[in-house]
């Protein structure tokens, strides 16, 4: 009878297991998404402003998008040696 309800045991854990792996996906998804939407809302806003002001400044969204990948990628990769190596991180495991 104990190796029946360990068994039931194993499975409920197992299905806890992958809803918490579930969630942190879908979570994760959500995310990007949103991140991804308030993006393009916000290139959207600046367009908008650009084409209101006849391009005045000399500035086209395009331009404007261009200088803020480039400055993602300096920040993101600014923070690159703040991320250890993965050897480090299970150096004492082994």
């Amino acid at each position: 009878m104990g190796g029946i309800r360990n068994w039931f045991k194993e499975i409920r854990l197992g299905i806890m297991g992958a809803q918490q792996v579930f969630n942190t996906v879908t979570g994760f998804v959500r995310a990007v998404t949103d991140e991804a939407i308030e993006a393009e809302q916000g290139l959207s806003k600046v367009a908008q402003a650009i084409r209101s002001t006849g391009g005045a400044a000399g500035w086209s969204a395009e331009g404007l998008k261009s200088i803020a990948d480039q400055l993602e990628r300096s920040v993101a990769a600014s923070f690159v040696p703040l991320i250890p190596d993965y050897d480090d991180l299970t150096a004492d495991i082994e």
